[in-house]
Order: structure tokens, then sequence, then C-alpha cells
């Protein structure tokens, strides 16, 4: 809601330039979608390989084979199944295509999570372990894969890099709406992981493996559900939503994937804004880039068998990346100036100490397109000596530095950002929170009002004090044109209607919360990938 951008990566491209926060973004947004092309792939191989190796049928029809077994009728159906639908359907040229087997995945998903839940053998496994309350006084939690587990909930709840898409998508964009979308849609991803991870462990305690359908292997074939439908039956059933599952959300991630890709190695400004149309049109780029992706995934999804790996290492590695480092690096950047200000006014020295404050945040100007209305004037007085070697202390012990540093170069480039937009299309888009909305009766007047206030403010900003190259903007120009748009915006806004949205600026709390994010977000990648090297 405070910045004008279209996407995840080109919200990190205004605030750390295109080759260290684009690049880092797209390049997290790959393996993440990558990883998740492996994981479907392999989930899909142990589905099949279980179905057809329990199946007696198909056993007496396949017995005759010379080396057949487990991991080769897997490796089999893999490689046929997904020839046949994945492949087919990871061709198509945009998402729009999907959204019918988006919908059939959620449904899949919830019928399969429901059956997990009914056919755990909870009563049978808690009478063996002396009751609910003995189990939970035994159970402790294990240090060494805190982490792995970390890294595959990252995975599951990984939803920052399609957060623009959908914020796009609503009918009135407002804060309030926004935060409605997001808790009522976590609430249920949350509710279904709860489900299915309390089940499963009640089920199988320390036995549960990373694909829980594989543990109702050891379940009996005479055991019952409702006193009259087989458990093994059930569970069948819930492979088969669970192997249609993948086929389903398989060319979504593909086609993430290979929408990096096309940003990446492909130049020119279309693909940069995130058109793949114009790249994706000649049929033998579109094949040639989905094949090469698709064989990419399948060769280790036939040499690896351990799902849980593979989701712990991608959620730890590109999770933690996209849901904690990159959120919370954006936040600091996108509101450098005010966060330079109240760390001004939290450590005020005297200037002679301040040298030996690294990063100190020197000679803050009063960002005019900031409302700092909240934070008091204050004069920085002379401290005792005691008090200033405590703000040192602390000021290299909270890694003060390297957030103000973060602070200081997200701030300014996102200024400079800011002017481009501003000059490069006059009419700003503001997204959530600072939209107008207007009456039918209205409707007929706002194209004219539009162009009129477009035509207004190219005047307004036009000025021979503004370059023709943007790299060569000085300071002060930026200073003054920053404050000139938003005179100019506060001028012509007028009346809002009710879906309009009073912002307050963030306070210390927010800073801190978005700094315990990154901090988060560097524990969650090493302690993850250090877990995963010693756990195998």
């Amino acid at each position: 809601k405070h910045a004008d951008v279209q996407s995840y990566e080109t919200l990190m491209e205004a605030i750390f330039g295109g080759r260290t926060g684009f690049v880092f973004i797209s390049v997290n947004m790959f393996l993440m979608s990558f990883g998740a092309m492996v994981c479907y792939l392999l989930i899909i191989k142990q589905t099949f390989s279980t179905m057809i190796m329990e199946n007696s049928y198909l056993m007496g029809i396949l017995g005759n084979i010379d080396g057949l077994d487990r991991t080769s009728v897997g490796r089999w159906g893999l490689v046929i199944s997904s020839l046949v639908i994945i492949l087919p359907l990871s061709m198509q040229r945009d998402m729009a295509n999907l959204s019918k087997t988006s919908t059939l995945s959620v449904i899949f998903d919830i019928l399969m999570v429901l059956i997990i839940a009914v056919s755990s053998p909870i009563k049978e496994s808690l009478e063996q372990n002396g009751g609910i309350i003995e189990v939970m006084q035994e159970s402790t939690i294990h240090i060494s894969t805190v982490f792995i587990g970390l890294g595959v909930l990252s995975f599951a709840f990984v939803c920052q890099d399609s957060s623009f898409i959908i914020a796009g998508s609503l009918h009135k964009p407002t804060k309030d709406r926004w935060g409605a979308v997001t808790r009522s849609s976590l609430f249920t991803c949350a509710m279904l992981s709860s489900v299915i991870g309390v089940t499963g462990y009640l089920g199988f305690l320390n036995q549960t493996k990373g694909n829980v359908l594989q543990n109702f292997l050891n379940v009996p074939k005479s055991q019952l559900l409702f006193g009259s439908i087989y458990t093994y039956q059930a569970i069948n059933v819930a492979r088969i939503l669970l192997g249609l599952t993948m086929f389903c959300v398989y060319p979504l991630s593909s086609y993430v994937a290979r929408h990096v890709l096309i940003v990446l190695f492909f130049s020119g400004k279309t693909a940069h804004s995130g058109d793949d149309h114009s790249v994706l049109a000649r049929m033998d780029r579109r094949i040639a880039l989905t094949f090469v992706l698709y064989i990419c995934a399948l060769v280790p999804a036939l040499i690896c068998n351990d799902l849980g790996t593979v989701l712990a290492l991608t959620g730890a590695v590109a999770g933690s990346c996209l849901s904690y480092l990159g959120p919370g690096i954006a936040y600091l950047g996108v509101h450098g100036k005010l966060f330079l200000r109240i760390v001004e006014q939290s450590w005020s020295v005297d200037k002679k100490r301040r040298a030996l404050m690294w990063q100190y945040p020197r000679e803050i100007s009063k960002n005019p397109n900031v409302n700092t209305s909240n934070i008091s004037e204050f004069e920085i007085n002379e401290t005792g000596l005691f008090l200033s070697l405590l703000r040192m202390i602390t000021w290299y012990i909270l890694l003060m530095p390297l957030w103000c540093c973060c602070a200081s170069k997200g701030g300014a480039n996102f200024e400079i950002f800011e002017i481009k937009q501003a000059l490069q299309s006059p009419s700003i888009r503001e997204r959530l929170g600072k939209i107008t909305h207007r009456s039918n009766k209205e409707k007929n007047g706002v194209s004219i009002q539009s162009q009129s206030e477009s035509s207004a403010l190219k005047s307004h900003l036009i000025a021979p004090s503004i370059p023709s190259v943007y790299g060569s903007i000085e300071p002060s120009t930026l200073e003054e044109q920053i404050h000139n748009i938003s005179a100019f915006q506060e001028d012509q806004r007028g009346d809002e209607d009710e879906d309009s949205q009073e912002v307050s600026p963030p306070g210390p709390t927010d800073f801190a919360l978005a700094i315990s994010y990154i901090v988060l977000g560097f524990i969650a990648l090493f302690a993850g990938i250090f877990s995963i090297s010693v756990s195998e």
C-alpha cells in the first residue's frame, strides 16, 4: 500500500536495484518453484509405486516382468503419467487456463485431509503408549530437527510472491478487505495443516514419515473404518486424490519457474515487467523452456526418495528468503527515512561520540513525502559517559549499523524509483488503503478529471532542473520533486469516500517486527541447512 509496484520482484528492484534486489528475489522464486516441482513429481512416484504394488490384480499382470520392484514401478509410472498429463498442461501460455485445475486441487486437498484424519489409528496408538497424557509428557522438542520442520512450514505457507497478484484482483482493494483475505486464507491453510499434522503424529508418533500416507502401509488390511469400510480402501482414495492434486498444481509452479527464466534471460521491457506473452508467443520457445524445466525436475525426482528432505531444503533456502528476509528488508527500505529519524531520536548522543557509531544517521533531512507527525521534534543534548557507552554497546549488539545501511540505501533508491514512476506515468496509481472509489453516477466524469489531472501534473513536474538522465538527479532535486508531487496530489485528491483508508506511519514496534523477520530468516536459512546436513 506504500509503493506503486505490481510484483514482488519490482518492489525489491525499486529498493535495492535490478542487480541486487530483483535478481535476489527472482532466483529464490525460481528455487521455490523448482523445489515444488521436484516434490510434486516425487509424490506422484510414491503414489504410483504404492497403488500398483498394493493392487493384486495389477501385480498379477506385471508380475512376470523381470526386475520389477517398488522403485522401478514408481519411476515408470512417473515418467509415463507426467509425459501424458503434466507436460501438456505445463505447455499453456498463461495461468488463466489453469483456473479450473486450481479449484479442483483445493477440493482434493480438503477431502484428502479429512480421509487421513478419520483413518489415522489414533485410538490404538494412544492405548499402546499409555494415553494422551503420557504421550504429551514423553513428547519432546528435538532441537536437531526444529529448523527442518520450520523449513517444511515455510515451504507450505510461502505466498509473498503471489500476494501482489491477489491484492490487485480484489474488487475494492482496501486495507481492510486485504486483511480479511489474508486472515481467512492463512487460517484455512493453518487449520488443514494442523489437522493432518496432529492426527498423523498421534496415529504413528515418532514413526511418522514425510509422506504420512506411507505410514498406512503398516496398517492391517482387515481394519475397518466406521465398521463398514476398509481403512486401506479409504487411504487408496486419499492417494488418488493426492496424485490428482499433484497433476493440478505442478503446472502452476512450472509457470512461475518459466516466468523467472524469461525475466532473467530475455532482455526487453515487456519481459522485465512480467509480460511473458511476447516471449512465449513463439511456440518453439515456449516448448523448449517448459521441456527443459520438466527434464531438470524429473531427474532428481527419479533419483531421490526422501520427500521430507526436499521439502525442508526448499523451505529453508527459498522459503526463508521469500517469507522472512525479503519482506523485512523491503519494509526497512520503503520507510528508510522514517526509520533513520526514529533511530536518531532513540540513540541521541553528542556529536563527539557519534563518530564511534558506524552508520549513525547523521543530519537526516525531513522527507516531505513521509508523514512524521507521530515523531516529536528533539534536540540532541550532551549525555553522560555511562549512558553514552551503554548506547554505543547496544548500537552494535542490536546490529544497528546493518539495519541503518539497509534503510539508507533502500530509502534513497526508493525515492529515485518514485520520481521515475511519477515522470513516466503522471496518473500515479496508488495501492491498498489509498484508492478513491466513485459511484456509478460519477463514472462519466472520471476520465475527464483523470486527463485534466494528468496534464496538470505533467506541467507541475516539468522543470528545467530535471535532467534527461535519471541517474544524475541531485538529492535536492529529488526532495523538491517529491514535495511537488505530494502537494499536487493533496490538492487534487478532494473528498475521499468511505473506502479510502488513512494509514498511520509505522512506529518503532513495526520496525522491530520487520527486523525480527530478517533475523528469523537468517536463523532459519543457516540452521535449516545445517540441520538437514547433520540429519543425513
